[in-house]
């Protein structure tokens, strides 16, 4: 890695350990619904564990790469990403999120958020005048590289 380029994946602790909650509970409830002759019921129950397994794989972390041409953002295994060209960003700065902002990918008061847990991320504002969020747990080093790569 050079002094111009960065890589960081976020894993959400929280996030993972939720959907596995879920996940469990939902099988539990799957397995004792078909015990008690109810199928039809527990098949949808073992359904939305497999959902909630699924949600678990592709939201369980944040994975930040800066390149010299783009700033690249995929949750889990990548089905979710994102992708800004460096020379369509003005700044990048350190700010603090709200907690009620949520996890995941919101739209705030300033702008879109991609976040898999905690409060701190880089804000980058576009020449669109658009502003992204993008939740990190190093922020000084994401501005810093971000930094970097706009000049």
């Amino acid at each position: 890695m050079s002094t111009n380029e960065y890589e960081h994946t976020q894993v959400g602790k929280w996030t993972r350990l939720t959907y596995k909650v879920i996940s469990a509970f939902t099988i539990g409830a799957g397995i004792l619904t078909a015990v008690n002759k109810h199928l039809p019921r527990s098949g949808g129950l073992f359904v939305a564990s497999g959902v909630f397994m699924a949600c678990g794989v592709v939201l369980d972390s944040l994975t930040v790469s800066v390149s010299r041409e783009y700033v690249r953002i995929r949750f889990g295994i990548g089905v979710i990403r994102k992708s800004f060209a460096v020379a369509d960003i003005l700044t990048a700065k350190v700010v603090r999120n709200r907690w009620y902002y949520g996890w995941g990918i919101r739209l705030t008061p300033h702008g879109w958020l991609y976040s898999v847990e905690g409060l701190d991320a880089v804000e980058i504002q576009l020449r669109s005048r658009r502003r992204y969020r993008i939740g990190t747990d190093e922020p000084d080093v994401l501005a810093l590289a971000i930094g970097l790569v706009i000049g």
